[in-house]
């Protein structure tokens, strides 16, 4: 505790060093006063509250604190950069001046010197394509895939793609989980998961270049021989796209689907049907160009099995729906895509990925947007998309984008066809060199788009209604088959008792039950397929006979089948345990007695209660067992 003279001496001390700072106060110029009116002190910065004041520094409004020495860092706008000059500090021979006296220069007026720092050279500069983030992928995907569309990119520049151990271990397993996949397709054992982003109809996988480059690898082992036959056949399709949109994945597998098929087969067969008008000479009306028209329409051939590659080290494929190629081209001219389960955003990117994996070459993507249908619509766009050259770039241009040719009640939209020409079908290099020709064009209307979609949907969905029906007959087999094995087992094992029921052993009850309640869950999975079948067949017109031949057996097959299972539960609900009988059979009162007994108690003059009961081989043995079972569930006192 402090004495009261210790107090006065720390009071006076304080006095003391108040009147020093107030004697040495120096007084600000006007270029100071300008620079900072508010502050009375010489550049200061003023402490309004505890919280803005440093530790160190004192709270009174007295306090100020000095600006900083260090020099500022700054890019000049000349690339020359100026070095720098140290600023000594102000000291006196005593040493260090703590604060400065009024003759010395306020720290104000300390010049600056500005150090500039040379630009650093990038080493890591690319180019990435013109296609915005959204499109292009998440960011992890473009973290480790490399873009096969730019020219100034990693991967056309041929530079390596560096990745670590982890990387290299996560292409091997997607390497090895595309290997399985297509092993199942092949055995007919891939089992279709529900949800996905193409449906039943597509399948993704995520593999990256250099799990793509490994894929192959163990395509060409001999081991894998045959499943590498399998995948180089015309009807396997697939897409392997290194950098592909927002929310794909670059190993897609194209399956066959009945509706699909029959859309393209359709196109198809109008297309070379109008071809073959061309090659008569019907529709031309040029008399001077007409025998080279006709000579460059028998130059034309579909093909369905064309395969779109990018040429460079990391260069991708697509398969188009259908393609036609003009004799002399390298190409397709011509690409028709059908989009049946894939998103609506999917289907111009994948136009743009023709034009520009090809550079132009590809001259002309039409797509089939039936999308609407595949969910449970009625609805159908399409949509025309050609090649322009802009500069040294080729770019998508649309002629005609998401024009409805089905209303959301499947009918045709009036006043609506999708126009082609003849000059859509011949690449442009070839085009130069053929001599005149009249650019026949080609209409197909509205009408005639609804009559190919009616005739694949009526395949389709008949096609699908007889799988169904199919399917039920195989599980009314299966479930036959459990069926007998159950009546089997209660023929040879029941045992009646005085009471006419069915006495089996516990886990043979059990068993039977479980036989019963199976049966009814596949009747009820049979008859909601068969619900689902007729909602099918309401949505066509015409009706297959072969299809409701089936239909009518599929029916009569499942309701014999319901008339069985009422008789097998009637049966099994007479059924009891073994050990319940005796246990009921021997809790009965012995004054109780039989049929037999109380018709022979007047003849013996003995009364009714009293008469014993019947004598029989099993009884003993079955008070015997329930006593013992009573004392061991009697609770212990």
């Amino acid at each position: 505790m402090t004495t009261r003279s210790e107090r006065d001496r720390i009071s006076r001390f304080r006095r003391s060093l108040t009147d020093f700072f107030r004697s040495v106060k120096p007084q600000p110029s006007a270029s100071q006063e300008e620079e900072c009116p508010s502050s009375n002190l010489p550049d200061s910065q003023h402490t309004s509250s505890k919280r803005k004041a440093s530790a160190s520094a004192p709270s009174s409004p007295l306090s100020y604190r000095f600006k900083r020495k260090r020099p500022v860092l700054t890019l000049p706008s000349s690339p020359s950069p100026t070095s720098a000059k140290a600023v000594e500090p102000t000291s006196t021979p005593s040493g260090p001046l703590l604060f400065p006296p009024p003759s010395s220069t306020p720290p104000s007026s300390v010049s600056r010197e500005t150090v500039v720092l040379p630009p650093t050279p990038s080493h890591f500069t690319q180019t990435f394509d013109e296609e915005s983030d959204s499109s292009l992928g998440s960011r992890s995907d473009r973290s480790r895939s490399v873009s096969s569309e730019s020219i100034n990119s990693l991967a056309s520049s041929g530079s390596p793609w560096v990745s670590g151990p982890r990387e290299r271990r996560q292409d091997v397993a997607d390497a090895k989980r595309v290997l399985k996949t297509i092993e199942e397709l092949k055995s007919g054992t891939y089992a279709v998961k529900k949800g996905g982003p193409g449906g039943k109809y597509l399948i993704e996988r995520t593999l990256h270049y250099r799990g793509y480059q490994k894929l192959w690898e163990e395509l060409r082992k001999e081991a894998h021989k045959e499943l590498l036959k399998y995948v180089e056949k015309e009807w396997f399709r697939f897409d392997y796209i290194p950098r592909p949109c927002k929310g794909s994945k670059q190993f897609v597998i194209h399956m066959p689907s009945v509706f699909h098929e029959g859309m393209v087969g359709g196109f198809n067969t109008e297309i070379v049907k109008w071809l073959s008008d061309i090659q008569t000479g019907t529709l031309c009306t040029v008399q001077s160009t007409k025998d080279e028209t006709m000579k460059a329409a028998t130059k034309i051939r579909p093909v369905t099995a064309a395969t779109v590659r990018r040429a460079g080290p990391h260069g991708g494929r697509m398969e188009p729906d259908l393609s036609f190629v003009y004799e002399g081209c390298t190409i397709a001219d011509l690409v028709v895509e059908v989009a049946w389960s894939q998103r609506k955003l999917k289907l111009p990117e994948r136009a743009k990925r023709f034009i520009d994996l090809k550079k132009g070459r590809i001259r002309t993507v039409v797509g089939l947007n039936m999308i609407d249908i595949y969910r449970g619509g009625r609805g159908a766009t399409f949509s025309v998309w050609r090649a322009q050259h802009v500069g040294n770039n080729w770019i998508r241009t649309a002629v005609v984008e998401n024009q409805s040719f089905l209303d959301e009640n499947g009918q045709a939209v009036k006043d609506c066809s999708l126009h082609l020409s003849l000059k859509d079908f011949i690449c442009e290099e070839q085009e130069h060199l053929q001599k005149p020709f009249e650019d026949v064009p080609l209409e197909i209307p509205s009408t005639k788009l609804y009559d190919l979609y009616r005739q694949a949907f009526i395949v389709h969905v008949l096609g699908k209604a007889e799988e169904e029906m199919d399917e039920v007959l195989e599980n009314a087999d299966a479930a036959v088959k459990e069926m007998l094995r159950a009546k089997k087992m209660i023929q040879e094992q029941k045992v009646k008792d005085p009471r006419n029921r069915t006495v089996m052993e516990k886990k043979d009850l059990a068993e039977v039950w479980r036989v019963i309640s199976k049966v009814e869950d596949n009747v009820n999975k049979m008859k909601h397929t068969i619900g689902g079948v007729e909602e099918k067949m309401k949505k066509v017109d015409e009706k297959l006979e072969i299809v409701e031949r089936k239909k009518v057996e599929v029916e009569k097959r499942v309701a014999e089948f319901e008339t069985e299972m009422a008789e097998m539960r009637e049966e099994a609900e007479k059924m009891v345990e073994a050990e319940e009988a005796n246990e009921e059979e021997s809790s009965e009162p012995e004054h109780i007695t039989s049929e037999k007994s109380v018709a022979e108690a007047p003849e013996s003059g003995t009364p009714r209660a009293t008469q014993p009961p019947p004598s029989s081989p099993r009884t003993p043995e079955k008070s015997r067992r329930y006593r013992l079972r009573s004392m061991r569930l009697t609770p212990k006192r």
